[in-house]
């Protein structure tokens, strides 16, 4: 098994936890909602085919089936054909349970994958709330080291960070300087930056000549 789907079989387990333990509250157990979900799917069923179903001795299922009916998730009536056999039906309190899991997943994945707040955010980085904020806002500089770990926190490519968070500065105020004196310029800086940070800076490069590229492409009908 690869790691993604690694992933998505732990973030499903999580799901299921959550499940259970919110319909805990409302009295049923893990063996119990692996019963009424049995029977939505066949209603009507006797418990000797509830057994068969679940992979369970009959006495067990017989515990299970008294217990669920005292709870009022599932009622019985007399077989039409055998009045010794009783069918077993799940009653609309059985059914909101569904619906009670289904709004717990959603809720659930809408968390996994909504947007972190600053909050969050800050707490990962451990940071400051008040620091992350003015980052966010461009009131104080941030080094590329702290760029790739908002990246990384924020879960995205440093280069789409960039594209999607930078406020490109305006130069026209600056002095102009030839190409080559800038190019010398960056040299230095970089020579004086670590192995990582020149990586980074790399790639800041190529994303701002990539934008660069982008801007001078003119749209189709111009």
């Amino acid at each position: 098994m690869d790691i993604t789907q690694r992933k998505i079989t732990k973030i499903a387990r999580e799901a299921e936890k959550l499940v259970l333990l919110t319909v805990r509250e409302e009295g049923v157990g893990t063996a119990e909602i692996d019963l009424i979900h049995a029977l939505r799917h066949h209603p009507g069923c006797t418990q000797a085919q509830l057994a068969e179903l679940l992979h369970a001795d009959k006495a067990a299922i017989a515990r299970r089936t008294k217990n669920l009916e005292g709870k009022g998730y599932l009622t019985r009536q007399d077989a039409p054909n055998d009045r010794r056999s009783q069918l077993l039906f799940p009653t609309e309190k059985a059914e909101n349970l569904k619906s009670s899991k289904a709004e717990v997943e959603a809720a659930f994945y809408e968390y996994l994958t909504g947007v972190l707040t600053q909050e969050e955010a800050a707490d990962r980085l451990k940071i400051s709330q008040l620091h992350f904020g003015r980052l966010e806002r461009g009131e104080r500089p941030i080094s590329l080291e702290m760029l790739a770990q908002i990246a990384s926190v924020l879960d995205v490519s440093l280069s789409a960070l960039l594209n999607g968070c930078m406020i490109g500065e305006d130069f026209s105020q600056r002095p102009s300087r030839g190409s080559e004196s800038l190019g010398q310029s960056v040299a230095a800086i970089a020579n004086g930056c670590s192995s990582a940070s020149q990586r980074l800076m790399l790639e800041l490069c190529r994303v701002v000549a990539q934008s660069d590229k982008q801007s001078d492409v003119k749209p189709e009908g111009e």
